[in-house]
């Protein structure tokens, strides 16, 4: 009796007892621009890293960040196209051999801004000499270059 106890208490804890590996929560997207946008999430207890996908909500096709530090808890997702609608999700790796995973967390959605990049509204010169000037502006909310 005591041997099928044991046998049936360490299968129990195998199969439930291992670390479970919890999708990161409360996402959502900040700083979006033309072309990018921030996505942000809560951390998850006993992550190794992160795998995000994302996509414009049209196409069939997930585009994907591959291994986020697990320190970090935001990720700018680069080269999107303006005035389009995209959705993102993230899941945790909380192992090295990505065996134990959680599943994709909820789905967050943004829309990224139009493609008519705003221009500077104060642009003017300093250290004007006979060979060069410096050139100055305010920056521009959303600019990335």
């Amino acid at each position: 009796m005591k041997i099928r106890f044991g046998i049936l208490l360490f299968s129990f804890i195998s199969a439930y007892g291992y670390s479970q590996c919890l999708a990161p929560t409360n996402l959502f997207t900040s700083n979006i621009n033309y072309y990018n946008a921030e996505v942000n999430w809560n951390s998850s207890y006993g992550t190794h890293y992160y795998r995000i996908r994302y996509k414009e909500i049209a196409n069939n096709s997930w585009l994907y960040a591959n291994n986020i530090d697990s320190t970090l808890n935001t990720k700018i997702l680069l080269n999107l196209s303006p005035l389009s609608d995209y959705i993102w999700q993230i899941k945790a790796y909380c192992d090295t051999t990505n065996t134990n995973t959680s599943n994709w967390s909820t789905i967050d959605t943004f829309t990224t801004i139009t493609n008519n990049c705003p221009n500077t509204s104060l642009i003017y010169t300093t250290n004007i000499n006979f060979n060069n000037a410096l050139a100055n502006w305010d920056g521009v909310l959303g600019a990335n270059r």
